[in-house]
C-alpha cells in the first residue's frame, strides 16, 4: 500500500521529527522508504532513508516504530539529521515511542 505523503507547505521555524509506525490490519510486515524534500519545487529528495523492514503486530510482539530523522527549518533553509544508531535504523516498539512523547 502507499505511497503516503505528508506535506508542510509553509513550515514554522523549528525541528520536526519523522517517524513511521508499522500498523496494518493484516498483521504483516512492511518495507518502508522515507524521502525528505525541502523546498516547494524540489523533485529530487534531499535525503532518502531505507528501505527498512518494520514488523507489524503479532502474538509475540508489539508493532515497530522507526525514528527516522529530525528536520530543522530556519527561514527557507532546512537541515536533516539521521536518527540511526551505530549505522542501524532507530527502531523501537510503538508503545515506547508513545511513552516518550
Amino acid at each position: 500500500f502507499g505511497p503516503e505523503n505528508i506535506n508542510i507547505d509553509v513550515p514554522e521555524n523549528g525541528t520536526y521529527r519523522i517517524g513511521v509506525h508499522a500498523f496494518n490490519g493484516r498483521r504483516a510486515d512492511s518495507n518502508v522508504t522515507v524521502r525528505v524534500y525541502c523546498g516547494a519545487r524540489s523533485t529530487v529528495p534531499d535525503a532518502t532513508f531505507g528501505p527498512v523492514l518494520l514488523h507489524g503486530p503479532n502474538r509475540q510482539s508489539q508493532n515497530d516504530f522507526w525514528r527516522v530523522a529530525d528536520v530543522t527549518f530556519v527561514g527557507n533553509d532546512c537541515t536533516i539529521a539521521d536518527l540511526a544508531e551505530n549505522g542501524q535504523p532507530n527502531i523501537g516498539k510503538a508503545f515506547e515511542a508513545e511513552m516518550a512523547r
